[in-house]
């Protein structure tokens, strides 16, 4: 009597027990999901799936980068060479890392040598306390990586590459423009590749850091609540002196006002040098009634200031204003990949591949970026191909 009791205890189990294995079976069979030989480590199994490795937790956690370290791992920056908008790239490739590997992967302040205009050094650090042991293992990042990652799971052999398996503690150096670019990260977040929120999570941890910062970095040209804040950033600075393309941006600058209704106020950021033909042409666009524009620069802080706090915000081929328009909480950036930005005068022509190798991909992209081409005197949205 009691071994029937038993029997009729345990069917019910045994019953579940097979609809699950069905279950899982029939998952196998019908999602294209592979295991890899050495499927077990730790409480992680490792699939192949659409020939992308990457892990897949016991728990319902989405995926992310494997752990191999024991303990801790801290991430240095280096010093790179390049103005502003390339030191923000260095920091922000670091603090993705971070986010990607996970909490026992954390972020030493940056060197010294970083621009300190635009942000707070001390507030990058996700743990203020902690640096490297002096004899903890050192691993260096530094592939030179203008664009990032092709793809995640490049990223993900790259690190497993350089990464010990059994490491306890370990220090990271990341110099020579190793790069996880903002697109990378908001692609693979996208495609489920890290976990939900690391694009935002990365974006906020660099804001946060802008914030903090002890400078006016918002507008100041109009105390008018009733005025949308255009900024237009021109270029000229540097090598790449821009000026062929101010005829483009007058395009869209009209547009703009047809676009948005009601008071707008303009405002052209620039550089003091090579910057003549902005001064002078800058505001030549056909403009309506409650429209002005001034252009105007000022100092490092001010000129990303006025791009971060802006309303409508549009970019050029350039590192600084991408990073204002990816930092700051505008309603719409637009960007233009596909103008012909070149130097004029006899230095070296360049390309206008870095602003499409550095900036979101047309297909992928945080909503608020509209992608437009120029054609003739029309402005066409970018078509996702």
């Amino acid at each position: 009597m009691v071994s029937r009791i038993k029997v009729l205890l345990l069917l019910p189990l045994r019953v579940i027990a097979l609809l699950c294995c069905t279950g899982f079976l029939y998952l196998l069979t019908n999602v294209n999901v592979k295991i890899t030989p050495a499927v077990q480590k730790g409480n992680e199994l490792k699939l192949q799936i659409n020939k992308n490795a990457f892990v897949l937790p016991v728990t319902t956690a989405p995926p992310t980068m494997p752990k191999n370290i024991n303990n801790n791992v801290v991430v240095k920056v280096m010093f790179h060479f390049g103005r502003t908008g390339h030191q923000l790239k260095d920091i922000a490739s670091a603090v993705a890392l971070t986010k990607i590997m996970g909490s026992s992967w954390m972020l030493a302040t940056p060197s010294r040598k970083f621009t300190k205009e635009i942000i707070s050094i001390q507030d990058i650090a996700t743990n203020k306390s902690i640096c490297c042991g002096n004899d903890w293992p050192i691993i260096h990042f530094d592939e030179t990586r203008w664009s990032g990652f092709e793809s995640y799971a490049a990223f993900e052999e790259y690190v497993n590459q350089k990464v010990p398996v059994r490491a306890r503690n370990l220090c990271v150096k990341v110099s020579n423009s190793w790069r996880i670019q903002m697109h990378n990260l908001f692609s693979w977040e996208k495609n489920g590749f890290v976990s939900n929120g690391t694009y935002e999570a990365t974006r906020k941890h660099i804001q946060n850091a802008v914030t903090a910062k002890d400078h006016n970095l918002y507008w100041n040209d109009t105390d008018d609540p009733g005025v949308t804040r255009v900024v237009v950033h021109q270029r000229r600075g540097d090598l790449s002196r821009q000026s062929k393309t101010m005829g483009k941006f007058h395009i869209l600058m009209e547009k703009i006002t047809e676009w948005h209704k009601g008071k707008l106020a303009f405002h052209i950021i620039t550089e003091p040098k090579n910057s003549e033909d902005v001064f002078k042409n800058g505001c030549k666009f056909p403009q309506r009634p409650g429209v002005s524009c001034i252009v105007s620069t000022r100092t490092l802080a001010q000129d990303f200031g006025a791009m971060f706090s802006s309303d409508i915000l549009v970019v050029t081929s350039s590192s600084l204003s991408t990073w204002a328009g990816i930092l700051g909480e505008q309603t719409t950036v637009y960007w233009m990949p596909n103008l012909n930005y070149k130097n004029t005068g006899n230095l070296k022509s360049q390309s206008n591949g870095k602003l499409k190798s550095q900036f979101f991909s047309v297909c992928e992209h945080p909503p608020k970026f509209k992608c437009l081409n120029i054609v003739g005197n029309k402005t066409v949205e970018c078509g996702c191909s």
